[in-house]
C-alpha cells in the first residue's frame, strides 16, 4: 500500500540500507528501501546519540519512526546484516567521493552541485539550487551526459598521450589499440559510476564506437552511431524508451546532429585587427556554442513542455555561462579526485573548484531572478484524426501560454526533427548556389 496512506502516528518498519552512510552535523543519512512497502526508496536519518556501531551498506533495521517523505529514525535496532563493501554499488562510490570532496573543505550548496554534476550524485543537491536550474534552463549541466563525457574522454586522451607527445589514436597499431582500450574502460567505469543513466550510456557507447572506428581505421558516421546507441540500449532494456532522460538525450544529439552543419556553414566571417587575432578562437567557440543551444533547445522543447510544463527564456545567456564553468569544474574535479591524496595540492585544488561551483550557483541564481526568466507552457489536448493535427484548448492569460497534458509528444518533436532537415536542406543549397 502506498507510504502516504498510513497514520503519521509511529510505526515499525523494516528498512533495507542502499547507500553507505553521509555524516550530518546531527544525524548519519542513509538511502533506504522499505521492505514491507514495495521497496519504496526514502532518505533514512539516524541520530548520533542512538548509535554505537554504524550500520553498513547493506544491512537491514527495524525502525520505530513516523511515515514521512525523509524519515527519522527514532529508535533502531539491527535486523540483518549483509556487509556488502562500499564499492560493489555506484551508491556507494558516489558517497565516498563526495566523502573526499567533504574532507577537502568542499561543503553546503557548493559540495551538493559538484557531486551533481561530476558524480550524478544529486541527493545533497539544494531544493533552492536544483529550481533555479531548473528555471535557467541549466538542468542539462547537473544530468550526467555528453557533455561530461566529452569533458572525460578529451582529458583522457590527453593523459594516455601525454599532451600530444605520443601520437593518439592513429599512429602504430600497438599504441593505438592500448590506448583506445583504457580510454573505453575509463569511460565505462565512470558510467558505472554516475549511476548508468540512459543519456551517460547513451554518450559512453557513442565515445566508444568512435574510438573503436578509429582503432581499426574506419570512417565514422554520427548518425550511425547514434541509432546504433539507441538500439543497443533498447535491446538491453527496451523500457527505457519511455524514460525522460532517454527521449531527452537522444533528442538533444540528433538536433545537434543536424542543425551543426548548417549553422556552421552560415558562420559570418569577421576579420579582426592584428592586435586582436586572438579573438578568433573565443568568437568560433560562442557561435559554435549559440548553434548547439538553439539546436538543442529545439530538439528537446516538445519534450521539455510536455513533462516540465515550462521553458527558459535565458538558454543562451546561461549556457555560454555555466558550459565553460562545467568544462573548468570536470577537469578540477578529475584532477582534485586523482592527484588530490597529497593534502597540499588537494586543498589547494579543492579550493579552486569550490570557487568555480560557488560562480556557477550565484550565475545561475541570477539567472533566475531576471524578469522572465520563464514562461509556463502546458498543452491540454492533442488529438489526431482524418490527419489532421489539432491543438484545442489553447488559452493566453497573464502574458502566459497555457497547454497541459500533451497526449502525443512525440508528435511534436518529429515536427521540430523535420524543421530541422529543412533547415540543413536550405543551408547546403544556399552554399550551392554561393558557388
Amino acid at each position: 500500500m502506498p507510504l502516504d496512506t498510513v497514520d503519521s502516528t509511529y510505526h515499525l518498519y523494516r528498512a533495507a540500507l542502499t547507500s553507505t552512510p553521509i555524516e550530518r552535523p546531527k544525524t548519519w543519512r542513509y538511502d533506504a528501501s522499505l521492505i514491507d512497502f514495495n521497496d519504496y526508496a526514502l532518505p533514512l536519518y539516524i541520530h548520533k546519540s542512538s548509535v554505537d556501531s554504524l550500520p553498513h551498506l547493506g544491512d537491514t533495521l527495524l525502525i520505530y519512526a513516523q511515515p514521512r517523505a525523509r524519515m527519522f529514525a527514532r529508535h533502531w535496532t539491527l535486523y540483518g546484516a549483509n556487509q556488502t563493501p562500499w564499492w560493489r554499488t555506484p551508491r556507494g562510490w558516489q558517497q565516498r567521493l563526495e566523502q573526499r570532496y567533504a574532507e577537502l573543505g568542499i561543503l553546503g550548496q557548493e559540495l551538493g552541485t559538484l557531486s551533481a554534476l561530476t558524480l550524478g550524485y544529486r541527493e545533497d543537491l539544494d531544493q533552492d539550487i536544483r529550481r533555479a536550474f531548473s528555471a535557467a534552463g541549466a538542468m542539462h549541466v547537473l544530468a550526467v551526459s555528453g557533455l561530461h563525457t566529452g569533458i572525460l574522454m578529451t582529458v583522457l586522451i590527453m593523459m594516455v598521450t601525454l599532451c600530444g607527445r605520443i601520437k593518439p589514436l592513429y599512429h602504430e597499431t600497438g599504441k593505438q589499440v592500448a590506448q583506445g582500450l583504457i580510454v573505453i574502460a575509463m569511460l565505462a567505469c565512470y558510467a558505472y559510476i554516475t549511476g548508468g543513466s540512459p543519456s551517460i550510456i547513451r554518450s559512453v557507447i557513442m565515445a566508444s564506437l568512435f574510438v573503436l572506428a578509429s582503432m581499426v581505421h574506419r570512417p565514422s558516421s554520427i548518425l550511425n552511431i547514434i541509432f546504433a546507441a539507441a538500439f543497443i540500449i533498447l535491446v538491453i532494456h527496451p523500457a527505457d524508451l519511455f524514460s525522460i532522460s532517454f527521449q531527452l538525450s537522444f533528442a538533444a544529439v540528433i538536433a545537434i546532429v543536424l542543425f551543426g552543419e548548417g549553422w556552421s556553414a552560415i558562420m559570418p566571417t569577421i576579420h579582426f585587427a592584428r592586435p586582436f587575432r586572438w579573438c578568433y578562437p573565443i568568437y568560433y567557440y560562442v557561435y559554435a556554442l549559440i548553434g548547439m543551444s538553439l539546436a538543442a533547445q529545439i530538439g528537446t522543447m516538445p519534450i521539455t513542455l510536455h513533462y516540465f510544463g515550462q521553458m527558459s527564456n535565458y538558454f543562451l545567456l546561461t549556457n555560454l555561462i555555466v558550459i565553460p564553468l562545467a568544462w573548468c569544474m570536470m577537469v578540477g574535479g578529475v584532477a582534485t579526485l586523482t592527484i588530490g591524496w597529497w593534502t597540499p595540492i588537494g586543498k589547494l585544488l579543492a579550493w579552486v573548484l569550490n570557487g568555480m561551483t560557488w560562480l556557477m550557483n550565484t550565475s545561475v541564481q541570477w539567472l533566475e531572478s531576471l524578469p522572465g526568466s520563464t514562461t509556463q507552457l502546458s498543452i491540454s489536448q492533442l488529438a489526431i484524426s482524418n490527419n489532421q493535427l489539432s491543438i484545442s484548448q489553447l488559452s493566453i492569460s497573464n502574458n502566459q501560454l497555457s497547454i497541459s497534458n500533451i497526449q502525443y509528444p512525440i508528435i511534436l518533436l518529429l515536427i521540430s526533427l523535420l524543421l530541422l532537415l529543412a533547415w540543413k536542406y536550405l543551408t547546403t543549397q544556399r552554399l550551392k548556389w554561393k558557388y
